[in-house]
């Protein structure tokens, strides 16, 4: 396996290098000589990015994830309980849209306070149907956490699917379309 990864990976170079140099950046053909050499070489590289590839969670811009992390505070606390489960739920789901630092966490918390719930809705409908898929489930998933779905929970869910043209689909199947993510 590394002669051939070794072999693979110097045709992509010396490919890489000659289509490279006629526009001047030799560079291009290095960095794809060693991202081949690294994925033929190492046994567990493929199976790591295909899984990650296939699991990756959707693309959200700044705007986006705001609006989604309002919407989801606003389920959790819309029954008036703000519960350890669906507190970790909301953890969660903020790591999945790519916040994982204190002052990132912080400040996307200040900045959706000052949003305001109609222009969430606005960038929530706008979105692609593969985001509007993980928006539905994470908001699902937040609602099932505590394993008593309240009513004020489901009518919102159902109020936000609606307006926004987010998928239809029962708590159980959120929490396992959220658990693909």
């Amino acid at each position: 396996m590394f002669i051939f990864g070794v072999g693979f990976a110097l045709s992509f170079y010396w490919k890489g290098n000659a289509r490279a140099s006629k526009h001047g950046t030799a560079i291009v053909g290095l960095h794809a000589f060693f991202i081949c050499l690294y994925l033929t070489t190492n046994p567990h590289s493929w199976e790591f990015l295909c899984e990650n590839f296939y699991n990756m969670s959707p693309i959200f811009d700044y705007q986006q994830k705001l609006a989604i992390y309002k919407i989801a505070e606003m389920m959790v606390n819309v029954d008036g309980q703000v519960l350890t489960e669906e507190t970790l739920t909301l953890e969660s789901g903020v790591a999945k849209l790519g916040f994982s630092s204190e002052s990132e966490i912080a400040q996307i918390k200040e900045t959706a306070a000052k949003q305001e719930y109609a222009s969430c809705l606005q960038i929530l409908s706008t979105l692609e149907a593969a985001q509007k898929k993980f928006v539905t489930s994470f908001l699902g998933a937040i609602i099932s956490s505590d394993g008593d779905i309240d009513d004020r929970e489901l009518e919102l869910w159902r109020e936000l699917s609606q307006q926004c043209g987010f998928p239809i689909m029962n708590n159980r199947q959120a929490i396992e379309i959220f658990k693909e993510y």
